[in-house]
């Protein structure tokens, strides 16, 4: 697997190539267009493209090894019946960074079973709390949301009557944006995040609180233990390809 629960970093040790280090995160960047579960593991490790060590190095060289076991694995998508359906899953982390305690945010967006959008980032600047960085995460996300939707829109699908769902599994960050006067302790929060009331009052993204055993984004912003791990790569739609007949072993 690319990443667990143990994964950490550290920036002491001996300093490794950085050019090496660099082609190499490069590398691994392009992955990221088809395998969403590599997201948080490779934005950790480009980090320190600049000053990289062995340790960074190491860590470089397990995620090879979990794509190489991997290699036929693939997003797989299925067919629906009825009208097209976005669903987004939206997550954060708190302080996890031991270096500058910013937090990590990260979003998936769901078509037919599979994912079609993602992200994993780190935060420019540091939440005061668990419920402000869940609500910056969620304007980072309805951004997109909107994205979607005015693509969708232009293929003449409309993906959801009522808006684009979100799930999120932070209740108080939900009730920050139903009723704006929640709490007073948010006052400082960057305006830039709170475009997210207009739009949810305008329908055009609906927001519901998931159990965080089901968010599927919980891997975008932390190492995860094996079985979590496995279990939410699987629920965004990566399988291995040539059990379901997709492709032939000479072609992967």
């Amino acid at each position: 697997m690319a990443v667990d629960a143990q994964f950490t970093l550290a920036e002491e040790g001996n300093e490794f190539k950085a050019l090496t280090y660099q082609e190499a995160v490069g590398s691994l960047m392009h992955l990221l267009h088809t395998r969403p579960e590599l997201a948080f593991a490779v934005g950790k490790v480009s980090q320190f493209s600049s000053k990289p060590r062995t340790n960074h190095w190491t860590a470089i060289i397990r995620i090879l090894r979990y794509i190489d076991s991997t290699i036929a694995y693939g997003i797989e998508y299925r067919g629906e019946s009825g009208p097209v359906k976005v669903v987004e899953y939206s997550d954060s982390d708190f302080a996890r960074d031991q270096v500058d305690r910013k937090s990590t945010m990260g979003y998936v967006f769901l078509l037919g079973g599979g994912a079609i959008a993602w992200s994993s980032r780190k935060f420019k600047s540091v939440a005061t709390s668990t419920t402000e960085a869940e609500y910056m995460a969620l304007g980072n996300a309805t951004k997109h949301a909107i994205w979607t939707q005015r693509l969708l829109a232009d293929v003449r699908q409309d993906p959801n009557e009522k808006g684009i769902l979100v799930y999120c599994d932070n209740d108080s960050s939900l009730r920050l944006v139903r009723n704006p006067g929640y709490h007073s302790r948010t006052k400082h929060i960057d305006v830039q995040y709170h475009f997210i009331r207009d739009e949810f009052e305008k329908g055009t993204v609906k927001f519901e609180f998931c159990p965080t055993a089901d968010m599927l984004a919980d891997g975008m912003t932390k190492p995860l233990p094996k079985p979590a791990f496995q279990d939410k790569r699987t629920r965004i739609g990566l399988t291995n390809v040539q059990r379901i007949g997709i492709v032939t072993e000479e072609e992967c």
